[in-house]
């Protein structure tokens, strides 16, 4: 419910990956919020939702990279990513990941916009596929329109 109200008036990439409810905001003497008495947000998030398996190669090697750049056991083929928590910097390593991996160039912009592992392995087996015998420099994953 709280997810749904903000959404409504921040974007994606503003959204906050996790909620802690506190009773009261620690403070210091001087009436500024005291960072270090701040609760750490749990990282295990909520299970009572299936997370789809992967179901290709693809599929699996993200969902292994997504999870192992944000710490988590596993990844759903359809969580997104920024509700994960990850953010730019850990999308520019996924994306260099990719890279390594299947000798495809793919800015990290490609993965946030993308959203999903789901999401993601479709543009790289586009890419694979759409550039059969290209050198592997040549090949791009191509940036998605923005959604109206």
């Amino acid at each position: 419910m709280l997810r749904a109200a903000i959404a409504r008036v921040l974007p994606d990439y503003m959204m906050p990956s996790m909620f802690v409810a506190l009773d009261a905001m620690p403070l210091t003497p001087n009436g500024k919020t005291d960072r270090l008495r701040l609760p750490l947000p749990a990282r295990d998030r909520d299970r009572s939702t299936a997370r789809k398996a992967p179901r290709s190669d693809v599929e699996r090697s993200l969902a292994a990279m997504w999870a192992d750049v944000l710490c988590l056991d596993e990844v759903g083929i359809d969580e997104r990513f920024l509700e994960l928590g990850g953010d730019s910097l850990q999308a520019a390593r996924i994306a260099a990941r990719v890279v390594a991996k299947w000798k495809i160039t793919c800015p990290a912009a490609a993965l946030l916009e993308a959203g999903t592992v789901a999401q993601m392995a479709a543009v790289v087996a586009a890419v694979q596929q759409g550039s059969a015998g290209a050198p592997d420099a040549s090949r791009r994953i191509p940036r998605r329109a923005p959604s109206s």
